[in-house]
């Protein structure tokens, strides 16, 4: 099966979540995360895959979500995930794939966070699914999303 002949094309939003003062609670067996008040910063990048289907070509388990939770320590000035620090690093796969659930990034990926001042980050991703290099204010809670159609 070729999946070229069943999907038209694919349309991917990717969204970008900071938050203030807060701290994740995060439940590794139902696979949920909440985000509570605390004393860190938090970033979420959510990346949905949705299949446009060619007309009578639908199928199921092509819908995707994967996201990066990360939250920042206040007390730290340098994250990598070769050493997170006090800071946590994970992601959450929700997709028909091994991977499914919430686990923390792997000490191969490259994931680099650096503190500027007290509320600015710079980020820089070289993680399969997350390749971007930003600057974040967590001074406020903030929501970015972008959409592409990929053909």
């Amino acid at each position: 099966m070729d999946i070229k002949d069943y999907v038209d094309h694919w349309e991917i939003t990717k969204t970008y979540l900071t938050y203030n003062n807060s701290s994740f609670l995060i439940d590794t067996v139902n696979n949920e995360f909440k985000v509570i008040d605390g004393h860190n910063q938090i970033l979420i990048v959510t990346i949905e895959r949705n299949p446009i289907f060619k007309e009578g070509k639908e199928l199921t388990d092509l819908y995707s979500t994967e996201s990066l939770l990360i939250e920042l320590d206040s007390s730290d000035n340098l994250v990598t995930v070769q050493k997170p620090s006090n800071s946590k690093l994970f992601r959450k796969l929700v997709a028909f794939s091994p991977d499914y659930g919430i686990n923390p990034l792997h000490s191969e990926e490259q994931l680099t966070l650096t503190r500027k001042d007290g509320s600015i980050w710079t980020i820089n991703s070289q993680i399969d699914d997350f390749i971007f290099k930003a600057e974040f204010n967590f001074l406020t809670n903030q929501t970015l999303t972008d959409k592409i159609e990929d053909y």
